[in-house]
């Protein structure tokens, strides 16, 4: 069956056009459901779906090609960017290589460190929108602690070429922190084949969840690596969470000793919003029934149709031409503020970014939506 059927359980498409998946995700049908079920449940007191949020994170590990052990629920990416950056080990004279196409969550967390003094930041400068692998090459050295890189650039779309640049990382000695934000759910990512150290994801764009979710991939043989700076009574062992949920805390402590859960676990930091954990969970078993290359795959066809299309209107497109692009296209326009406005009038739902018009469909949408951006798009600049 194509990929067509799923369009109704996107209710948002009965009142506008949704293009703006890299900015904000509407909740599919099954999610929203499943929401509003648990938010009756707190109303009436009833806690019982709390112990189903476990099952995104299985979910999302499948989706990334690792096991649920090596993945912590987080309330949003920088969340667990911070818990990378700080749960590293810094020598004199460490750096940590970025780029300047990153979202600010990105860099920020590692410049805050550098006025510490714990390190130097270093930025690959992109070239026409594009980071090439032999800039990476040139700024990665073995005093390099992590190369902290997004899978997806989020103003332009240019996907960067993750395997090649772990590779060169670990030639090195450094681990690769992966903002995955822009990638998963739009295009497949393995975090094993591509040889990913860490990687952090905020639900609430391609993966269609409520915000207050996330995810952080921590590679196993990692867990032990980070040290864990923020802590919750559930990072602990499992064998430590039942005592002290069971039994009189007087005496709990006689080791003054905390022993952190051998899982990801140990990097939550405490209760997390479950209400929108089990809403994921609905959306990631929807994205894995729709197939993660079947959906990477009808997200490219669109882009291409659309660059061509604009192409056609003589209108210049600001996203290098990628083979295999991700969900993201941005077009040069004078005023972008504005045409998004002029826009969102219309009903269809984009963003200005990078000094032009950001536009992200996912795998729901199709090519009549394409052709009525356009549409709208060609009057606007008539």
């Amino acid at each position: 069956m194509g990929l067509d059927r799923f369009r109704r359980l996107f209710r948002v498409l009965e009142e506008r056009l949704w293009l703006n998946h890299a900015a904000l995700a509407p909740l599919p049908l099954p999610a929203k459901q499943v929401f509003e079920k648990a938010i009756d449940s707190m109303h009436r007191g009833d806690y019982g779906f709390i112990d189903k949020a476990e099952e995104a994170r299985r979910l999302f590990a499948t989706l990334i090609g690792c096991s649920p052990d090596e993945v912590a629920l987080m309330p949003n990416t920088s969340y667990g960017m911070a818990a990378v950056s700080t749960g590293l080990k810094y020598k004199p004279g460490a750096n940590v290589v970025t780029t300047d196409l990153e979202f600010p969550s990105v860099v920020y967390t590692w410049l805050a460190l550098q006025n510490r003094g714990l390190l130097k930041v270093r930025f690959v400068r992109s070239k026409n929108g594009v980071l090439r692998v032999e800039d990476f090459e040139k700024a990665i050295d073995d005093e390099t602690v992590i190369v902290a890189v997004s899978h997806v650039e989020y103003q332009n779309g240019w996907r960067n070429d993750l395997k090649a640049i772990c590779e060169i990382a670990h030639e090195h000695g450094a681990y690769v922190l992966d903002d995955a934000i822009q990638a998963v759910g739009a295009v497949k990512v393995d975090v094993e084949k591509e040889g990913i150290d860490f990687l952090a994801a905020g639900g609430y764009k391609w993966l269609l969840s409520p915000i207050g979710t996330g995810y952080l991939y921590v590679r196993r043989e990692l867990i032990d690596e980070l040290e864990t700076p923020i802590v919750g009574a559930s990072s602990a062992e499992p064998e430590l969470v039942e005592r002290f949920e069971t039994q009189p805390i007087q005496g709990f402590y006689p080791s003054k000793v905390f022993r952190p859960a051998e899982t990801a676990r140990r990097f939550e930091p405490g209760m997390l919003a479950a209400h929108a954990f089990v809403a994921s969970a609905e959306s990631l078993k929807l994205l894995l029934e729709a197939d993660p290359d079947r959906v990477e795959k009808r997200i490219a066809e669109l882009i291409h149709m659309l660059r061509n299309r604009l192409e056609e209107l003589g209108i210049e497109v600001l996203t290098p031409e990628m083979d295999k692009p991700a969900g993201i296209l941005t077009f040069k326009a004078r005023k972008p503020e504005e045409i998004v406005k002029r826009l969102r009038r219309m009903n269809i739902v984009v963003s200005a970014r990078g000094g032009g018009v950001r536009v992200s469909p996912h795998f729901y949408n199709n090519e009549e939506d394409i052709e009525r951006l356009i549409d709208a798009v060609g009057k606007i600049i008539r």
